[in-house]
């Protein structure tokens, strides 16, 4: 926890909530990227904590995140939730206890995910849309390494996703792994639903319906992994995979029908066909 300088600017209350389910491998690696984007926005930045919810972790996950960060900026708490958007709600609880809110208006959360790079300007842009009085903003993601996806995993996520964002204004897209919110909107709209499944969507829809001011921006940007199994069923993992059979198949058949006509014309052209009246001879 950051003690406020001696500054007369209102600074921001920042919770960074970090749910993790056996991600010994990636919580380091996740921390010290938040540690970075902190450090930028340390002159906007009061006091701040990040939170660890080591969900139903059966390995070296807390270990890991503890060795990271130290114990005044970083809380660590165990939960058997098995449910993503219950993890993330414990999350904000216990960055509540560890850094109480002055002022709602002026306490921002940041959520992400542990198998998640944020970048250094990651709480910068957060910030800035919150001092024009947006109220939540939801970023896009990149995907670190193919290797674990089907081999068309590559080629659907840049014409799918990455081609399909616009040049300017919002994006459709919402991720959990990069969100921010505000902490009287957060609580307006009723938090974290318990879902095990796209808890992100659902507390985005929400925070429309209070009327809170929203912003989709493709300039906030993280980077996420790109593995075949996620830690959430149905996660953005699982729905990468199955949308990445889903289009193999559609460029397969899409293929097969092609040759086909292709020849079905030359059959045609073979017996007589004509163009223009005129028969063509192949």
């Amino acid at each position: 926890m950051k003690p406020d300088a001696l500054d007369p600017t209102p600074k921001w209350d920042v919770w960074v909530v970090v749910p993790a389910n056996n991600e010994e491998d990636n919580i380091g690696s996740a921390l010290r990227a938040i540690s970075a984007a902190l450090a930028d926005a340390s002159d906007r930045i009061g006091r701040s904590c990040t939170v660890v919810i080591a969900d139903r972790c059966v390995d070296g996950t807390a270990q890991a995140a503890k060795a990271v960060c130290p114990p005044g900026e970083l809380m660590v708490t165990a939960s058997v939730a098995g449910n993503v958007g219950m993890a993330r709600a414990i999350g904000v609880r216990h960055a509540q206890s560890m850094v109480p809110p002055r002022n709602p208006e002026r306490t921002w959360i940041a959520s992400t995910d542990a198998d998640t790079l944020v970048p250094r300007n990651w709480l910068t842009l957060q910030l800035d849309a919150a001092d024009r009085g947006v109220m939540g903003v939801a970023g896009i993601v990149d995907i670190e390494y193919f290797d674990e996806l089907p081999t068309s995993a590559r080629h659907f996520f840049a014409t799918s996703y990455t081609a399909a964002l616009p040049s300017i204004g919002d994006h459709p897209h919402v991720h959990a792994a990069n969100l921010g919110v505000r902490l009287d909107a957060y609580l307006a709209a009723g938090g974290w639903n318990p879902l095990t499944r796209s808890e992100d969507r659902d507390l985005w829809n929400r925070l429309a319906d209070t009327g809170a001011r929203l912003e989709s921006p493709t300039s906030l940007k993280v980077i996420t992994s790109g593995r075949s199994v996620g830690r959430v069923p149905g996660g953005f993992a699982d729905c990468l995979r199955e949308q990445t059979v889903k289009f193999h198949d559609y460029v397969r058949n899409a293929s097969h029908a092609s040759h086909a006509s292709h020849v079905s014309h030359a059959s045609h052209a073979s017996n007589g066909a004509s163009v223009n009246g005129a028969p063509v001879n192949v």
